[in-house]
């Protein structure tokens, strides 16, 4: 049987990223830029320490701002027998049928399994993208916009837990490409 199109699902930032960006970028990036260009009509003995901190300023400025860039686009995208989750820079992921032990719907709220720590990405209130620790010891990763999720526990102990935009339609396809492609 031959793949069927993808259907792609966002996974929307909160709009609370963009004031972060915005913030970092005025707190890190300008000044750092400044005192690279101010280090420049220095004497030798104020120009290293001012360079220094610029830079400094510049790299810290520059990673925060790649780890929380608000134009990078989450989705999750279901085709035939696979679901393919995109959360960058965290990761990319392919997962086939074969790869998922088992599949169900929860609500984080009233899961028996809480998650107990980010070891990599980005919490904005509901809105969870990266690595995180669950209180069963297990890793999970998340790209998830509320409460309702579908979690993925994969054949290697892993967690994946998903849960788009139109949260729905997303099952819907889901349990048309992947769930009866495969063996979940």
């Amino acid at each position: 049987m031959e793949p069927g199109p993808l259907v792609s699902f966002l996974v929307n930032r909160p709009a609370a990223s963009v004031d972060i960006f915005i913030a970092i970028v005025l707190i890190l990036l300008v000044p750092g830029f400044a005192l690279v260009a101010v280090s420049f009509r220095m004497g030798r003995e104020g120009r290293a320490k001012l360079l220094a901190t610029g830079l400094v300023l510049l790299v810290a400025g520059g990673a925060v701002s790649y780890l929380s860039n608000p134009l990078a686009q989450n989705s999750v995208a279901v085709g035939h027998g696979s679901v393919r989750v995109q959360a960058p820079p965290y990761f990319d992921i392919n997962i086939t049928s074969s790869q998922i032990e088992r599949a169900y719907v929860v609500n984080l709220t009233d899961w028996n399994v809480s998650i107990t720590a980010r070891t990599g990405g980005t919490a904005l209130g509901s809105f969870r993208s990266g690595y995180f620790k669950l209180s069963n010891g297990a890793s999970a990763e998340l790209l998830t916009t509320g409460q309702s999720n579908l979690v993925l526990v994969l054949n290697s102990g892993a967690y994946v837990i998903l849960g788009p935009e139109d949260f729905q339609a997303f099952l819907v396809a889901f349990d048309q490409s992947v769930t009866q492609a495969g063996t979940v």
